[in-house]
């Protein structure tokens, strides 16, 4: 046993509260799988009311479980004070996620079984090799919870250096998204369509969203129901399965609303949920989850209705004549680490496969993929005119938007809404929120190749003006709010003047001279447009009624 401790780490654990199955199991993903096999078969298992600990030849009684457990959770919370513990947990504690989480309470468990602190041991899960900052910090969050449990710990905020400072940004040098990667020039709206766009495109794939499957071949729809006199007489709604495949199990549930007073086929905005679609509108027409859905979430995050109305005004849209189609974002894939086991890829991994590939799809590209299926369905509706779509995202979300009108050009326009770095925001400006922090925290927003960038922006292949580039020349709206300064608003403007020299090449008006506005003066005479809101990270009213208004101009 004393050769397994010195040469890997011994007790990778996933703690399991009260409530939950008891004791602690292992995660056998973070040890190779031949240690787990003949070596390490540390479990908790339940033997009427005594729980034993096993490891190896070697048991542990009952009775230490109370005090481990302290141990334990004091880690946890002590790495999730600390931007690398933002996300330990899944969609409710205990449940842990598959990086950070189950390293934490690993250092703990290894700590309490063998009396030795966890930092200096030589193993390191694979998925936490890119995160050297965030092994050493789970370390030390781990040894201070069990040196004392009884409060948390800040030695995890020793290495975070974050800039909200112009003066200490590093200088830097934007790619130049008008220059192939052989050094020829880009002279002509052909060269962009036909060779610069697919080749940063599939460097955006390949090197930081990942590659998803294209629409599948047993992909149908199921209209559940339609009511002709929604939200008092003023609307339409409906609600349609969007299925993956023929097994009727996977789907994602597709809300829409249209005007009642519209003669023909309506634009529309498209976008993604956080709360599900009964938390848009108090309209109480719209379905809650069944049980068969709450049980494949784990957890619906609020069963309330209209948990979050504020950022979807349906009425004031459907006044104004569009419509408006929402999907809760779970439907494609949960929002936290849950080693891609309980979204759409499994659907499509290969025979033995378990994991996308370090250059396969995560999850904001999984959401991406999930609005071109809602807009394949769009295509079938005769309400809607899925010619002219204005995709829209807050966020997350936002960063999702992006990147789903890169990719699919059947999207009329683009909308981003405090999608921040990763998203609208320039990398190499390094101001608030950066790649690294994002890969921190959110592991599986991007692909795995994404993780070879940490800390190493300027080696980036491309920056986000270029991802907004790979929508011209359709129109695209980037907005930021005043109080929002880790999603770097500054950069998210200059991302997208940056990205008006590719509208140049089709004759469109972008941002060149234009300087960063006042707060609520939105700015961009043609198909690119900015403002910032006075305001904290959100979506409102009155950042709806400037889409409305781009939408008057071109959808």
């Amino acid at each position: 046993m004393k050769i397994i401790r010195n040469t890997l780490f011994p007790v990778i654990l996933l703690l399991t509260l009260a409530g939950c199955s008891g004791g602690v199991r292992i995660s056998e993903e973070m040890i190779p799988e031949e240690y787990v096999r003949v070596h390490l078969s540390a479990i908790a298992k339940s033997e009427g009311k005594k729980i034993v600990f096993v490891h190896g030849n070697g048991s542990y009684p009952a009775e230490m479980l109370p005090s481990a457990e302290k141990k334990v959770k004091a880690a946890l919370e002590n790495v999730r004070s600390t931007y690398v513990g933002n996300n330990i947990y899944g969609p409710v504690p205990p449940h842990l996620n598959r990086t950070i989480g189950s390293y934490t309470a690993a250092c703990a468990w290894y700590e309490i079984l063998f009396g030795e602190a966890p930092e200096g041991n030589s193993y390191i899960p694979p998925r936490l090799e890119p995160n050297p900052e965030g092994i050493e910090i789970a370390r030390k969050c781990a040894h201070a919870g069990c040196t004392d449990p009884t409060k948390v710990s800040n030695e995890g905020f020793k290495n975070i250096k974050v800039i909200y400072d112009e003066k200490k940004l590093p200088d830097y040098t934007l790619p130049d998204p008008l220059r192939m990667e052989n050094g020829e020039a880009v002279l002509s709206e052909k060269d962009w369509m036909e060779k610069r766009r697919p080749e940063l495109l599939e460097l955006f794939e390949r090197e930081m969203f990942g590659k998803a499957p294209g629409r599948p071949e047993g992909l149908h729809f199921e209209t559940l129901y339609r009511d002709e006199n929604a939200l008092g007489g003023i609307g339409v709604r409906k609600e349609v399965k969007v299925h993956f495949d023929k097994s009727g199990e996977h789907y994602l549930k597709l809300l829409v609303y249209t005007p009642k007073s519209a003669s023909g086929p309506v634009p529309l905005f498209l976008g993604i949920n956080f709360k599900g679609n009964y938390g848009i509108s108090s309209d109480e027409g719209i379905l809650l989850p069944t049980e068969e859905e709450i049980a494949r979430y784990g957890i619906v995050e609020n069963l309330e209705r209209a948990a979050n109305d504020h950022r979807w005004p349906v009425e004031r849209i459907l006044e104004k004549g569009y419509g408006v189609a929402t999907f809760y974002r779970g439907d494609i894939d949960p929002d936290y680490d849950d080693g891609f086991e309980n979204g759409v890829h499994p659907l499509f991994y290969r025979k033995g496969q378990d994991h996308p590939e370090p250059d396969e799809w995560g999850t904001i590209a999984a959401w991406a993929w999930g609005l071109s299926r809602a807009l394949d369905y769009l295509e079938t509706d005769t309400d809607t005119d899925a010619s002219r779509v204005a995709v829209i995202g807050h966020s997350r979300l936002g960063k999702t938007a992006l990147w789903a009108g890169a990719k699919d050009e059947r999207f009329k326009i683009i909308i981003s809404n405090c999608s921040g770095n990763c998203g609208a925001a320039l990398s190499r400006r390094r101001y608030g929120e950066t790649p690294y922090k994002v890969n921190c925290y959110r592991p599986q927003w991007f692909c795995d190749n994404f993780q070879k960038y940490n800390k190493k922006e300027d080696s980036l292949p491309f920056d986000q003006h270029e991802l907004i580039a790979l929508s011209a020349p359709r129109p695209v709206y980037v907005a930021s709010a005043t109080e929002d300064k880790n999603a770097d608003p500054k950069g998210e403007f200059l991302a997208l003047r940056a990205a008006s020299e590719v509208y140049r090449l089709f004759g469109k008006t972008g941002l060149d001279g234009v300087e960063m506005p006042a707060p609520d003066s939105p700015v961009g005479e043609g198909v690119l447009r900015y403002h910032i809101r006075t305001g904290n990270h959100d979506i409102t009213p009155w950042d709806w009624e400037q889409y409305l208004s781009f939408a008057d101009c071109y959808l």
